[in-house]
């Protein structure tokens, strides 16, 4: 997953322009074809200024927006417009006053949404209103939106609702704690509707404003994410081991491990078995352990050879996925020797694939079979790969 997290203003400013986000200069001169929109922004369980709080104005969509499938797309070919849409988007910060002026605002409708860590993020707010069944082409009922005019000033006041939070610790089933482990509270039901664009900038906002919906362990394996919208949520561990990093003659050499878990509080490798936790707002929900637990799991090991004469092929990949629930995978490289071995697999039966095989400059296509793991070590798997189409012509597709 791609982590991002700033904490300086000087590092909030440099991201603004890495997401496409319009950044406001101190002090330019006056454009008489704009306008400005001016607030103060506090906290709603204080009443007090709200500090360097990040202020997003959202064009209004003019026409239908449509659904992306997954927020992932964003990363697979997609382009700024296609996630943020082509509406006009504008953030600022709050001074020490808890006051914020946006300039040079080109004439129109605009969403006006604070964001500050701790407290309910733009993006969950806007999904909340969408979950609830909101017309996302015309204005969102609850979300506060100004009409800006050529050489005026709109102004619009803004309160930032606290956020629930979710803690706990990471550790092994022996106690002792995982430091550096990604930690993230996602929300319990799957398959929902994706904020389409212009609305997908706001998930770029949050992390702009220091949110995030996960945290990373400190050294006693402790996290705590804040600012969660009222729901059901399952928290979910991820901790990925560094691989071997090695350098000779000054070039460097980086070896992944095969070795990545996914965990489900309290203790499940499956997110069947997540808890449900629920959150209200401005609530301290504590005590939420996530133990990856060794203790049961078992290993996968075998061979991957070559159909013409049956030598073992010298690379490739090799994946396990549950046929129960398809995010629990475990993955393996095939070493040199043609073997590879698959460790912290639970119970149950996988789709097993080989992927990515070669061996002496002749790449394989792809394998796969099925396999049941029961109470044991499941060992002598022999993958067996047909040669792939060569430059010459060789073989089939």
């Amino acid at each position: 997953m791609a982590l991002y997290k700033v904490c300086e203003l000087g590092g909030l400013l440099w991201a603004g322009v890495l997401f496409g986000l319009p950044m406001i200069a101190a002090q330019q001169p006056t454009d008489p074809d704009t306008g400005t929109v001016a607030g103060e922004v506090v906290f709603g369980d204080t009443q007090l200024p709200a500090r360097f709080a990040g202020v997003i104005l959202l064009g209004i969509p003019s026409g239908p927006v449509s659904t992306p499938q997954t927020h992932a797309d964003a990363g697979q070919g997609k382009t700024a417009t296609d996630v943020f849409g082509s509406e006009e988007r504008v953030q600022v910060v709050t001074d020490l006053d808890g006051n914020y002026v946006a300039t040079h605002v080109v004439p129109g409708d605009y969403y006006v949404l604070p964001g500050m860590v701790g407290y309910v993020e733009p993006a969950a707010t806007v999904q909340a209103a969408m979950d609830a069944g909101a017309d996302m082409t015309k204005p969102i009922p609850g979300i506060p939106m100004v009409h800006v005019t050529a050489g005026a000033t709109a102004r619009q006041n803004l309160t930032l609702a606290r956020g629930g939070t979710v803690s706990g610790r990471v550790l092994w089933d022996d106690g002792s704690p995982i430091p550096h482990a990604v930690v993230a509270v996602e929300a319990a039901k799957e398959g929902g509707k994706k904020l389409p664009p212009p609305f997908g900038a706001l998930n770029w906002a949050s992390a702009v404003m220091g949110g995030g919906t996960f945290s990373i362990t400190d050294d006693l394996g402790q996290y705590r994410t804040a600012g969660l919208a009222p729901g059901k949520y399952v928290a979910v561990a991820v901790v990925v081991p560094a691989g071997q990093n090695s350098t000779h003659s000054g070039k460097t050499t980086m070896v992944h491990s095969d070795v990545g878990l996914t965990a489900y509080a309290p203790e499940s490798f499956r997110r069947s078995g997540a808890k449900l936790i629920a959150v209200s707002a401005g609530q301290e929900q504590s005590g939420e352990d996530i133990t990856i637990s060794l203790t049961g799991t078992h290993s996968v090991s075998g061979r991957v050879v070559a159909a013409e004469d049956g030598h073992r092929l010298s690379s490739g990949t090799v994946q396990l996925e549950d046929t129960s629930d398809p995010q629990l995978k475990r993955s393996a490289h095939v070493d040199a020797s043609g073997n590879f071995t698959v460790q912290v697999v639970p119970s149950g039966t996988y789709h097993l694939t080989v992927s990515g095989a070669s061996d002496a400059g002749q790449s394989y296509k792809g394998g796969e079979q099925s396999v049941a793991v029961t109470d044991s070590d499941l060992v002598g798997i022999s993958v067996t790969l047909q040669p792939a189409k060569s430059a010459q012509g060789s073989g089939s597709p």
